[in-house]
């Protein structure tokens, strides 16, 4: 019998392992996809823009919320539930950094994205200007993003735990 228990704690025990692995990869992919979407929509970004290619960079900037919403739910569940567990995660000031980075990246998306989606259905030999304002954007959140690496690795040390 405990035998069977053992085996049935071992298999848990992988079960949990593999999901921890899949999820955090997912969750690297999901960051590599928004950065490269972000960096896409910063290329494809003029002050001027004819309807059809704001046409194409709306369906990059909803591909680029997809990949945000990948990041934000696989970075949940590796905070609630096979990471290394809530208290490692919620009581790291480097950690809440970082989540209030990320959460104010999506919220300077609104603009870009209001704006993009908005004006998509344009005839596309249409020249529509688009606010600097939105090419600063994009701007200041790439730098954003560029900042969150770092504070991953920080957190994957130690740093911020009070030890």
């Amino acid at each position: 019998m405990q035998i069977v228990i053992a085996s049935v704690k071992e298999v848990i025990v992988s079960l949990s392992f593999v999901s921890f692995v899949l999820i955090r990869y997912l969750h690297f992919i999901a960051v590599i996809a928004l950065f490269v979407l972000l960096l896409a929509e910063f290329v494809q970004m003029k002050p001027t823009l004819s309807g059809k290619s704001l046409r194409r960079l709306a369906n990059t900037d909803l591909a680029y919320w997809l990949a945000g919403i990948l990041v934000l739910l696989s970075g949940t569940l590796l905070t609630v539930s096979v990471g290394k567990g809530m208290d490692f995660y919620i009581h790291n000031p480097v950690y809440l950094f970082k989540v209030g980075l990320f959460l104010a990246a999506v919220a300077a998306t609104l603009y870009p994205t209001v704006f993009l989606q908005t004006r998509r259905s344009s005839d596309p030999t249409d020249i529509i200007s688009v606010p600097a304002v939105i090419r600063l954007i994009i701007r200041v959140k790439i730098l954003v993003l560029l900042c969150l690496p770092l504070l991953a690795v920080l957190m994957a040390q130690g740093i911020g735990l009070n030890t």
